[in-house]
């Protein structure tokens, strides 16, 4: 009875173990951009705070930052609207907590993994299956293309006759994928505070010249 059904539970844990796969990785990816929202968070409270303490410890003896009403308080105005919007954003956004859901979901699907490798009838099968399908119901976030593309590598068989150019393409579609996440998860931030320090840069210049 067993290996009448050990193919059918063979493809069925595969299925689970990809979209247990997917959603570790929609964890990391939320862990990581609650990490970066953080640090940039962090990063700007600080430069907005050495600005504002600029004037009074003026350690480099800077004429222009003996002002205490120089462009540096008006800088650090902006920037401090600017913070308030970034922050405000940030926390609908819900980084922190969408990781640890999907995080629980995983370790749902980790389960389920465990109870098929010790599956042995058709019975037992289709309990399972039906846990499966009320995890699935349960789990209200739902990972990104980029998590099941990265989860399911491991498990791809090319099915045409050109294998060796279908792999090619399956990892190229990641890459443009995981660039692509990539470049919406960690750019922003970087651009931001990039842009935080060119406009004070920028002011100060301006008033030199």
């Amino acid at each position: 009875m067993f290996k009448a059904i050990k193919s059918e539970v063979e493809d069925f844990q595969r299925r689970v173990k990809i979209t247990r796969g997917a959603r570790y990785n929609a964890f990391r990816r939320n862990e990581a951009k609650s990490i970066y929202s953080s640090c940039t968070l962090i990063f700007l409270s600080i430069f907005i705070f050495a600005l504002n303490l600029l004037p009074y410890y003026n350690f480099l003896n800077i004429d222009l930052l003996k002002d205490k009403n120089s462009s540096i308080q008006f800088s650090a105005l902006i920037l401090s609207v600017f913070l308030l919007v970034f922050s405000l954003l940030e926390a609908n956004n819900s980084y922190k907590y969408n990781a640890d859901k999907f995080h629980g979901f995983a370790i749902g699907l980790e389960n389920i993994v465990n109870e098929l490798d010790r599956c042995s009838s058709e019975n037992q099968l289709e309990r399972i299956k039906t846990e499966y399908v009320d995890q699935l119901e349960k789990s209200f976030l739902n990972h990104l293309e980029i998590d099941y593309l990265i989860s399911s590598a491991r498990y791809y068989t090319p099915s045409s006759d050109s294998k060796c150019l279908d792999k090619v393409l399956y990892w190229l579609k990641i890459i443009i994928y995981g660039t692509r996440n990539f470049v919406f998860t960690l750019l922003p931030y970087l651009l931001l505070i990039s842009l935080s320090v060119y406009y004070v840069a920028y002011c100060q210049l301006n008033i030199i010249n």
